[in-house]
């Protein structure tokens, strides 16, 4: 449906395209003056489409392009208010014009017009005339009867019809070539009929284009000899009226003054019959001082109202502003038609001021540029020519310049409409359009055309009182069509017409050829059948022989096939009693040809595979009876007894009354395959590491024995093990260390539990224990505590020992939690727990565990936003120097001061932030706050103290979007010894290039580095000389006991000692009470710090403290 909807509107489209492209052309050959082409090459392209393809597929389109040619066109008349009906009635005629060509041709000659035949050429070369009247007469008459002066009738309509019957003539073979039917007609009249249109088209082109050449130029001699003896007689009326200004300049000159009467009956004598000028005027120089008696003077012979006017708005003239000089105009003749000038002084124009002074200054007439004069209230085009009068020193008027001082202007006015007019006395179908142009304003005096573009044009130039002007002249349609040829026209009406007959000459004799082939053709066809009937009887007797020799060729491949497969096959007859097997049978089952031929096959099959129905030999006879076939796993018992599965497909061979004459087995080894699939299997659900079960069986495994609980009404205990600081074992011992480790602790988490318990390793260091006929919590917690007390005991790896410990969560079914998710979500809570618990501890989930993990998850939420609203405080906790050097020392804490919950310590948001990837954000935020902190202290003169900072081991070494804490600390000029840098053991032990290079850094920065919570861990000493370690801070767990525990007082002796001879100092964190201070000092150790001395104390507190020091 959609491409019979879409195929007409592209087709249309096309139609429509090829119209405007084929009406483009034609209008290049268009006749000068007429809108109709001599040759209208979409006459026979619309007509050749609407022969070929049904009326909605092609009338839109030569509508539409009958439409767009016919607006272009007729703009070229004056029909502006009706271009779009004329245009549309065009095209309706046009679709008119190929719906009555297609009805005549289907009437006088045939369909489909195929021109094969003489007759048929010489009908098509009659019908075409009578077609092209439709078009030509219709659409011209419209246009003639509603607008009959628009074109001349007869002219046009020969043209228009001769274009259209040659346009057929040429395109509607052509066209047909490519798109007319029978195809196999046309198809081969396509290349020499297109070729010799494009031949004639590129020839004619060039010889109607050469004629026009030809024409063109005779056309501009003959113009240019016309309008020069115009510019000529132009120039001559222009001299004289220069000559007429003259005598009246001379006549001021020829007396002592000229009286009005003088000058008016001079004047009138001079432009007797010089009916153009507009008038001739006198105007004397008249000072500002005299303007006054001036005026009076002149209220004598004009009246009362007289006064010395300028241009005040359009078209009205008002009294003149004070100007130091005027130039009244005081005498005009005549005098009748120009009242509204007199007393007007031009003086006051810009554009007229420039002009004289132009001409005081150069003693000769100068003309001013085109201007509009009003005249009883209206605008007439004028040229002006100012002539100034001097007076010499005896007080005589003189024309001459020579140190003289003008005295006044004689200015003539021409009209210039009445002067070209008068000059030129052309007719009423004048010959050319003139354009005077004032060359130096751009301006026209006279304009008749707006034409730049003619091909024919005459320009000429000249120079009146001392401006220069041009003359341009233009051709009306008057003088071409009146000196024009039809040489052009005829040679393109002549090439067509032999291309044309050309055309239908090819025709003629292709139609001849087809006629003839298409009767060769048919006798061909009627031997070549009966050479086939013959044939065939003789094809169907070789085709006997032929397939006896491929059947006898089958039974010896199917032979080779059967014994040379690798597959093992067995045939049976309808009793079911084996009558064939293969090589490969006896290579499989042990058993020879001999052994089972005429034996009933059970014996081969002990069993099918467990998801298989069927059981007995008897009813896969019974299956294969009803359904024809059966594929599937079996195991078959070998002569020596094994059992091997094999996969077995039967299928029944039925004769032409579908009655079972045989059946085919054939036995697939499915050893390999077997082995392949346990492996398989294995990978999914065992851990490669360990070989426990994997999280994919686990999880499988949790939910059956839910299952299975919830069927039996029992109790089910999940245990959800992490050892604790696995990753520092991985970081420092390396990861196959840690993988060895590994595989000892599943081995002696699995010696634990009982068999039917399920152990699992879900990933890392973690592992999930399930218990099931479980029956009550002493179980689990003597379960909990022997795994504790197994993965404690000391494990010895490549020569090295260490011990490790494990925080486990445990939760039940279905007390906790009824769904798998949930009850691995609680052990993992409850896991968590027992780390926080210090490690090496078990924690049942319980409520208050669940409202801790919702604090943890405000925490997680909250944490982020914490940040950017600068919720987090750094306090400061003084560290006591024992030492000679009483410099202040502190370390920097962070606290979070929650807008609502208040004051949150650190033991709840940093593993959280740690967990959250936040505890970089954090470092970074108490480095910047301290490096503040440090920057005012500083700047205000107190006492400054040196801080230690602690950094993370997460992600140590890691600078991607972190604060290069060396680069902040020359930004803030703070000196890099006030800075400590605290880091675990585990980061010291780190050997990742990025933090080893860090740590290199900041000590080559000299800034001090400080081992915290020193004998955790599993750190070397040589780490410690190696990256020069400045201070171990001994863990508080090793003082809290130190008055009371003798082992704890040999630890701290023993590191300090050490620290000692490795010329490190030694702080000791966590101290309370005086004992242990007392303790301390004797011990040597370099600094204290803990609550005895000072709790952490806010940004103020320690400001006041730092006074307190200063003070001593």
């Amino acid at each position: 449906m959609k491409n019979k909807f879409l195929t007409p509107i592209f087709v249309n489209l096309f139609v429509a395209l090829v119209y405007l492209i084929a009406g483009w052309l034609s209008i290049q050959f268009a006749v000068f003056e007429h809108f109709s082409a001599l040759v209208f090459f979409p006459a026979g392209i619309a007509l050749a489409f609407f022969l070929t393809y049904p009326a909605m597929y092609v009338l839109p389109g030569i509508f539409v392009g009958a439409l767009i040619i016919s607006l272009i066109v007729l703009t070229r008349i004056e029909l502006i208010a009706h271009n779009v009906i004329f245009s549309a009635v065009i095209a309706l005629v046009s679709c008119l014009q190929v719906i009555v060509g297609k009805y005549l041709f289907r009437k006088m000659i045939g369909f489909p017009l195929t021109l094969s035949r003489d007759r048929d050429i010489f009908l098509f070369l009659l019908v075409v005339p009578i077609i092209c009247l439709v078009s030509t007469t219709l659409g011209l008459g419209v246009i003639h009867v509603f607008n009959p002066s628009a074109l001349n009738f007869m002219p046009v309509w020969l043209m228009w019809w001769i274009g259209n019957i040659m346009g057929t003539y040429v395109m509607l073979s052509l066209v047909l070539s490519f798109i007319g039917r029978p195809r196999a007609v046309w198809k081969t009249r396509r290349w020499f009929i297109g070729i010799l249109v494009l031949l004639s088209l590129i020839i004619i082109s060039a010889i109607v284009w050469n004629i026009r050449q030809f024409e063109d130029k005779r056309l501009a001699d003959q113009f240019k000899i016309r309008t020069q003896e115009a510019a000529e007689v132009f120039k001559i009326a222009l001299k004289t009226e220069e000559l007429i200004q003259d005598g009246v300049s001379r006549l001021f000159a020829s007396s002592d003054k000229v009286t009005r009467d003088e000058f008016k009956s001079f004047v009138n004598w001079t432009t007797y019959n010089e009916q153009h000028i507009q008038v001739i005027e006198w105007l004397p120089r008249i000072l500002h001082s005299e303007r006054q008696a001036y005026e009076e003077e002149q209220k004598k012979h004009f009246g009362e109202d007289f006064f010395i006017k300028e241009i005040v708005s359009h078209k009205t003239l008002g009294p003149s502003k004070a100007y130091p000089v005027y130039f009244p105009i005081t005498y005009l003749e005549p005098e009748a038609d120009n009242l509204i000038a007199r007393g007007f002084n031009p003086y006051s124009s810009v554009v007229s001021k420039k002009v004289i002074d132009k001409a005081i200054e150069s003693g000769q007439a100068v003309a001013r540029s085109p201007l509009k004069m009003i005249r009883d209230k209206e605008l007439i085009d004028a040229l002006v020519i100012y002539r100034p009068i001097y007076q010499t020193q005896t007080g005589k008027f003189s024309i001459n310049k020579e140190n003289n001082e003008v005295i006044g202007l004689v200015n003539v006015v021409i009209r210039v409409k009445e002067f070209v007019d008068d000059i030129l006395k052309q007719s009423s179908q004048p010959e050319f359009l003139i354009n005077w142009l004032d060359i130096q304003s751009g301006d026209f005096f006279y304009q008749q055309s707006e034409e730049r573009t003619s091909r024919i044009k005459h320009y000429v130039d000249f120079e009146l009182a001392g401006r220069h002007m041009q003359l341009q002249f233009y051709p009306t349609t008057y003088f071409m069509n009146t000196y024009s040829t039809s040489l052009a026209s005829l040679a393109l009406v002549c090439g067509f017409l032999i291309t044309t007959l050309f055309t239908l000459l090819f025709l003629s004799i292709t139609g001849r050829t087809h006629r003839i082939s298409k009767e060769v053709t048919i006798r061909t066809q009627e031997l070549t059948q009966a050479t086939k009937r013959a044939q065939s009887s003789e094809q169907r007797i070789r085709d006997v022989l032929k397939q006896m020799k491929v059947t006898e060729q089958k039974l010896r491949l199917s032979d080779v096939a059967f014994n040379s497969t690798s597959e093992a096959m067995m045939i049976t007859d309808a009793n079911k009693y084996i009558i064939a097997v293969n090589q490969a049978f006896t290579d499989m089952t042990g058993y020879s040809y001999e052994e089972v031929i005429d034996q009933y096959p059970d014996f081969l099959i002990s069993e099918f595979a467990s998801h298989q129905s069927i059981r007995l030999t008897q009813e896969l006879w019974d299956v294969m009876r009803d359904k024809g076939m059966w594929r599937g796993e079996v195991i078959i018992s070998t002569k020596s007894a094994e059992s091997l599965p094999t996969y077995l497909s039967v299928s029944a061979i039925y004769d032409s009354a579908q009655s079972v004459t045989n059946m085919v087995a054939v036995f697939t080894d499915m050893t390999e395959v077997k082995e392949a699939h346990a492996i398989i299997e294995q990978h999914a659900n065992f851990d490669a590491l360990t070989n426990l079960p994997n999280r994919r069986l686990f999880t499988d495994r949790l939910q059956q024995a839910i299952k299975r609980a919830e069927r039996l009404g029992e109790k089910i205990c999940l245990m959800f093990l992490d050892l604790d600081r696995f990753k520092d074992v991985n970081d420092t011992l390396g990861h196959e260390f840690g993988d060895e480790l590994l595989r000892q602790m599943a081995f002696r988490i699995s010696s634990c539990i009982r068999d039917m318990d399920t152990v699992a390793r879900l990933g890392g260091d973690e592992f999930t224990i399930i218990l099931s006929e479980f029956k009550n919590k002493a179980h689990a917690i003597n379960v909990a505590k022997s795994l504790i007390s197994e993965i404690e005991k000391p494990v010895e790896i490549q020569g090295q020992t260490l011990r490790l410990s494990t925080s486990i969560g445990v939760t039940f079914f279905p007390d906790d939690a009824a769904e798998p998710g949930m009850l691995i979500q609680n052990a993992d809570r409850a896991m968590y727990a027992a780390k926080d618990m210090g490690g090496s501890a078990f924690k049942f989930y319980n409520a208050e565990l669940a409202a801790s993990w919702q604090a943890r998850t405000f925490i997680i939420n909250e944490l982020e936003s914490a940040l950017s609203r600068q919720e987090l405080i750094v306090y400061y906790q003084p560290i006591i120097s024992l030492s000679l050097n009483h410099a202040l020392y502190a370390e920097a804490l962070v606290r979070w001061n929650h807008p609502v919950r208040g004051m949150i310590p650190p033991s709840d948001f940093l593993p959280q932030a740690e967990r959250m990837g936040l505890i970089d954000k954090i470092d970074d935020y108490v480095f910047k706050r301290v490096c503040d902190d440090l920057k005012q202290w500083t700047n205000s003169g107190r006492a400054v103290p040196h801080i230690s900072i602690n950094r993370s081991a997460h992600n140590f070494g890691g600078q991607r979007a972190r604060l290069d804490w060396l680069a902040y600390l020359r930004e803030v000029s703070i000196p890099s010894e006030l800075i400590t840098l605290e880091i675990t053991e585990s980061t010291l032990m780190q050997k990742q290039s990025e933090s080893r290079m860090l740590l290199y850094r900041l000590r080559d920065a000299d800034i001090k580095i400080a081992v915290d919570d020193f004998g955790t861990g599993y750190s070397s000493l040589s780490y410690l000389k190696e990256m020069d370690v400045d201070y171990l801070k001994i863990d508080r767990s090793f003082i809290h006991d130190i008055d009371q525990s003798e082992d704890d007082r040999a630890i701290v002796e023993a590191i300090t000692e050490m620290a000692k001879r490795l010329d490190i100092m030694v702080i000791a964190e966590g101290v309370e009470t005086a004992i242990q201070a007392e303790i301390l000092k004797n011990i040597g150790c370099h600094a204290l710090q803990g609550f005895f001395y000072s709790k952490p104390l806010s940004k103020s507190e320690f400001e006041v403290y730092l006074r307190s020091f200063e003070n001593g």
